[in-house]
């Protein structure tokens, strides 16, 4: 949940559009990019000025075809992937972009491949270009990693690979839509299941406050920011520490509805009435106020992340707290349980609160590196997401 976000928190990684002076760094990730079988001796460096190799970086950048992305891990580049319309071993059709990537060796294998090549489908798509391919050897390990963010093998020789990307997405609405359909049914059985009776009201309540406004929310934002939405839909955390908090926030999602509908069917310790429609009022403000930080914030990421021509934001709720989102979140996650009207859930999602912390001590890390402006950002906005508190 990135909220001054092309940069994702995987060991401090950036990645962003190549740099003029960076050009010539193609030729060693072109080198990099050849693929040397366990027990081959790796060929000389003068292979790259062969004319089929050569075709990858020359004069790049002249073309308006030309993209490139770089991967930078504490202010060394270690990875490139870059894309032009050129006859290339992965050519299939005119106006069809061509990709190649490259790590360098001590760097691979930690989720930076993957990235790289996910932030780039989504600057092709978001440009327009129908399909991009690229040329795999079968005995490559990179090929399952081209599987995994949508290649699929077009055709094949002996020994390689033509691998195609359809860029065109399912329509996001669709898209948009059974994410939401599945959230329904999930939290109705995790909330009604444990009750054991649909006459639990305080369930029906929570439902309704926290599903109608995400419905308008997704509405409005197919309308007025699609490329937002679908990076929201799509993000996926890499680095490892990462995942394991979104998990264990899952974990505790789960428990604490679990323990809810449990808590009502045998009335261990039920809320009154009043308490939970005052819970429910806090829960709509704050998501008032998330809609508010959707507004002023058109770099918010689910991921951590900077992104490209990002500018630090210090106006409206970003000149009260640092991180807004995390202010409306976090309110909304310890609301929940009490509109549920169970004190015990309230507890369990207490655990929130050190995982949201770690994870914004990471962003802020990768704030600091990667978005000009923010250390001072950061003396002019003291507080991290509750004025005068934390």
């Amino acid at each position: 949940m990135a909220e001054c976000g092309y940069l994702r928190f995987m060991k401090e990684i950036i990645i962003r559009e190549i740099r003029p002076e960076e050009i010539p760094l193609l030729n060693d990730f072109l080198y990099e990019a050849i693929f040397i079988p366990e027990g081959v001796p790796a060929p000389p460096r003068s292979i790259i000025q062969q004319e089929d190799l050569q075709v990858y970086v020359r004069d790049f950048g002249k073309k308006a075809d030309d993209r490139c992305l770089m991967a930078e891990v504490g202010g060394k580049v270690v990875g490139a992937v870059w894309t032009r319309i050129m006859n290339d071993y992965g050519h299939i059709a005119d106006g069809i972009p061509s990709l190649a990537i490259s790590l360098v060796k001590d760097y691979r294998h930690q989720g930076i491949g993957t990235e790289l090549l996910r932030e780039m489908l989504h600057l092709l798509r978001r440009d327009g270009y129908p399909q991009v391919s690229l040329s795999v050897q079968k005995a490559n390990p990179a090929f399952r990693m081209y599987q995994k963010v949508g290649f699929e093998v077009l055709k094949e020789t002996e020994e390689e690979y033509l691998m195609i990307c359809n860029l065109k997405e399912p329509g996001l609405f669709r898209q948009a839509l059974g994410k939401f359909l599945l959230g329904v049914i999930v939290v109705g059985l995790l909330l009604f299941l444990p009750a054991a009776s649909l006459r639990y009201w305080q369930g029906w309540l929570l439902m309704g406050i926290l599903f109608v406004p995400m419905f308008c929310a997704g509405l409005v934002m197919i309308i007025k920011n699609p490329d937002l939405l679908r990076k929201r839909l799509n993000a996926k955390e890499e680095e490892k520490e990462q995942k394991m908090v979104v998990k264990f926030s899952g974990l505790l999602f789960i428990a604490a509805f679990v323990v809810a509908g449990l808590n009502w069917r045998f009335g261990w310790c039920v809320l009154p009435g009043w308490a939970v429609w005052v819970s429910a009022g806090l829960f709509l403000i704050c998501y008032l106020l998330y809609a508010e930080v959707l507004r002023e914030n058109t770099y918010l990421s689910r991921t951590i992340e900077v992104q490209k021509n990002q500018k630090v934001i210090d106006t409206g709720l970003y000149g009260i707290v640092r991180h807004p989102m995390y202010m409306a979140t976090t309110v909304l996650f310890l609301a929940m349980p009490l509109v549920l009207g169970s004190p015990l859930s309230f507890l369990i999602m207490l655990l929130y609160l050190p995982l949201i912390a770690k994870r914004i001590k990471n962003e802020e890390k990768v704030l600091e590196e990667g978005l000009e402006g923010y250390k001072e950002y950061k003396q002019k906005v003291k507080y991290k997401v509750i004025p005068f508190v934390w």
